[in-house]
């Protein structure tokens, strides 16, 4: 909650002060959420996915709000799935995490994202034109969530996830 909820909050109240305070009208803010914002795929992570859940409630208020004072400020979610850190095995305080990471996805049979994919995608956010305003990018592997999900379970991996 401090983390995913407090610390965004105030984060983005200090970048947007600093905008207001230098007069720019232009910038772009960009929250790192989750798919887990968008759907809570286990029982094990539903009070995490309702942080996640809140970061997109301020995402869209945020938006909402820079809109009713007519600036032309951005705001986006970025909502990636599965990538590949050392996030999932430290959570779960499993020892070597980067064996564990390579084990896991070597028996999914797919590549996870990337954290160099999640800053493409922040990359192409901020590069679009004024006209256009990116409201959500969900980010999946090319077998998606559902995949991940479904090979956890018929691999019993669920240690793991």
């Amino acid at each position: 909650l401090e983390v995913n909820v407090l610390g965004l909050c105030v984060m983005t109240r200090e970048f947007i002060k600093q905008l207001r305070e230098r007069n720019v009208d232009d910038g772009h803010v960009v929250h790192i959420s989750s798919i887990s914002a968008h759907r809570v795929v286990g029982s094990f992570n539903h009070f995490y996915a309702a942080t996640k859940f809140a970061v997109g409630a301020l995402t869209e208020g945020l938006r909402k709000e820079l809109r009713d004072l007519k600036s032309n400020i951005k705001v986006t979610a970025i909502s990636p799935g599965l990538v590949a850190t050392e996030f999932l095995p430290r959570a779960k305080n499993i020892e070597n995490p980067k064996e564990a990471i390579e084990e896991m996805y070597s028996k999914f049979g797919f590549e996870a994202l990337t954290a160099e994919d999640i800053a493409n995608s922040v990359i192409y956010t901020l590069s679009t034109p004024a006209r256009m305003q990116v409201f959500i990018q969900v980010l999946l592997t090319t077998w998606g969530l559902m995949y991940f999900w479904d090979q956890c379970l018929q691999i019993g991996l669920i240690q793991y996830c």
